[in-house]
């Protein structure tokens, strides 16, 4: 983290669900936490935001597809890494790299 200048990390709000496992949910945590200490230790600044608002502010499609149709058209450079509906989380990384970006 400390050998690229980062002005803004856009870190997307973690939530247990109801029937989640315990250890899923336990790892999700763990997970969440170890970012939020890294970006911390590192002194990046961050902003923490739920799903639903960045996926609001940027207009993604609501289908589980559409995040990665999205960028697809914004990032058209980037048709091989988001080839496949599985790439959707990639997807979604670059998206929220948009949201931050228009946040300033």
């Amino acid at each position: 983290l400390r050998s690229v200048e980062i002005e803004m990390c856009i870190i997307e709000r973690q939530q247990a669900f109801p029937k989640q496992g315990g250890s899923s949910i336990f790892k999700l945590g763990m997970g969440y936490g170890q970012i939020l200490a890294c970006l911390a230790a590192a002194k990046v600044p961050h902003k923490i935001v739920s799903p639903r608002k960045w996926k609001n502010a940027c207009n993604v499609p609501t289908d589980k597809d559409g995040a990665r149709r999205m960028a697809i058209q914004l990032y058209p450079n980037a048709v091989h890494d988001l080839k496949l509906k599985k790439h959707e989380h990639r997807a979604e990384a670059l998206l929220m790299a948009s949201y931050g970006e228009a946040l300033g």
